[in-house]
C-alpha cells in the first residue's frame, strides 16, 4: 500500500488533464527535483527521487497519485501529503 494516495476528481477531459499533469511534472522538476518520465500511454507518469518514488495516472475524469516514502520522509508522510493535496487542488482550480 502506498504511503501516499491521492485522488482528485476533474471534468477537463483527457486533453485538459494532461495540461494540467505537465504543468504538475515541470512544477515537482524546479521545487522538488523530480525526474519525471511520462509513458508511452501518454496517461501515466513516473517520477523519482531520492527517498520519494510514484506514479501519476490520468484519466478523463480523474487524476491519481500513489507514492511510497523512504525511511527518513515517512514522519513527514502527512505533511507531504497536504503540500502534493494543496498543489494538484491549486491547479485543478487554475484549470
Amino acid at each position: 500500500m502506498p504511503d501516499i494516495h491521492i485522488v482528485r476528481p476533474h471534468e477537463l477531459g483527457l486533453d485538459g488533464a494532461r495540461h494540467l499533469v505537465s504543468q504538475w511534472i515541470s512544477d515537482a522538476e524546479r521545487e522538488y527535483g523530480m525526474h519525471c518520465t511520462v509513458q508511452d500511454d501518454g496517461q501515466t507518469v513516473d517520477f523519482q527521487r531520492a527517498g520519494v518514488r510514484g506514479q501519476l495516472k490520468i484519466t478523463p475524469e480523474c487524476i491519481e497519485l500513489s507514492a511510497e516514502l523512504g525511511f527518513l520522509y515517512k514522519s513527514f508522510g502527512k505533511k507531504i501529503s497536504s503540500a502534493i493535496k494543496e498543489k494538484v487542488d491549486k491547479l485543478l482550480k487554475k484549470a
